[in-house]
């Protein structure tokens, strides 16, 4: 059971590492101080930008600037790596902090891609659509950014220094990988590049999904996890011109190499309503969840087929997760 696993997550305190990488498509703006470093504009000419990150007490207290070349000396550790794409309307400072908190529940190391999210002044639908934009912008330094990961695992592999990694999608940061598919994109990623790839509450149309997820071939294993009482999602599908959203609800035929996971009787509706749609970050009942996500984060795969853990659905729209 996942509850006995001495690697367990709920048998560790939280831990306190208090660096963060990110690697963003973001312009720099030189004449900003500390870390409002970054206008709210995709770079689509200059390289791809990392820096790593320090906190103190849930503060920001300094960041640095690192060669994109040197990632495999930054990321000098022999944990398994998690790539996080963070969803709409985060600013640079929201996104590390949300990696930063991901990396400590989790007892792993992760880099942030930090995209191009949050207007000034501006929230809901007119931010959601320009988010979208920015995707589709800034969708060659996704790539780019991939094929650095790339380049750190086979250094990582010559070195013998193998660790897991795997890459986290929330909400429409999911949307980088449909637009990789439709795009013909993913020419020169080698195959099972990542252990896992997780579409995590995914804010992308579910209908025709299938037909570009079963392209992808840089992974092991395909995760993707919904909740039919998403409260954002349910926001998307309503105020916008989307239809069903993926993370949502789901609808036959599914992708041939993806497994499913519903959260809907494990979480449902709650308040406050952020839960519903970061069920990842802690705070939920139930152990089963947290050690399912400490799992995926690590690479290791899901033993679906474990009773006590999952319920096969009667629909055939994969497994509901059980609370325990």
């Amino acid at each position: 059971m996942f509850c006995q696993n001495k690697d367990s997550i709920i048998q560790k305190k939280e831990r306190n590492d208090s660096i963060v990488f990110v690697i963003t498509n973001k312009v720099f703006d030189s004449l900003q101080n500390r870390f409002s470093i970054f206008e709210n504009h995709t770079d689509t000419k200059d390289p791809l930008k990392c820096y790593t990150f320090t906190s103190q007490d849930s503060t920001l207290n300094d960041h640095s600037i690192h060669k994109m070349e040197n990632l495999n000396e930054i990321l000098n550790c022999d944990k398994d790596l998690l790539i996080f794409i963070h969803g709409d309307g985060k600013t640079t400072n929201n996104a590390v902090m949300r990696g930063l908190k991901i990396q400590n529940l989790y007892d792993l190391k992760i880099i942030v891609f930090s995209w191009t999210s949050k207007m000034e002044k501006v929230n809901g639908l007119k931010n959601f659509k320009n988010s979208k934009k920015n995707i589709e912008l800034g969708i060659l330094k996704f790539k780019e950014m991939l094929l650095q990961i790339q380049e750190l695992k086979k250094m990582r592999d010559f070195q013998t220094k193998k660790i897991h990694i795997s890459l986290c999608m929330h909400s429409l940061g999911n949307y980088y990988m449909e637009r990789m598919v439709k795009d013909s994109l993913l020419s020169g990623l080698h195959d099972e590049l990542f252990d896992n790839i997780i579409f995590n509450a995914a804010a992308v149309n579910q209908k025709e999904h299938s037909k570009w997820m079963n392209q992808l071939h840089i992974q092991k294993r395909i995760y993707i996890t919904s909740n039919k009482k998403d409260f954002n999602l349910n926001g998307v599908r309503v105020f916008t011109k989307s239809r069903k959203q993926l993370g949502e609800r789901l609808k036959l035929p599914l992708s041939e190499n993806s497994n499913y996971i519903n959260f809907t009787k494990a979480i449902g509706f709650m308040f406050p309503t952020h839960l519903t749609h970061t069920y990842f970050l802690g705070g939920i009942r139930g152990e089963n969840i947290n050690q399912f996500y400490f799992n995926l984060f690590h690479g290791k795969e899901i033993q679906l087929n474990d009773s006590t853990l999952f319920i096969r659905r009667k629909d055939g729209l994969g497994h509901n997760i059980l609370v325990n």
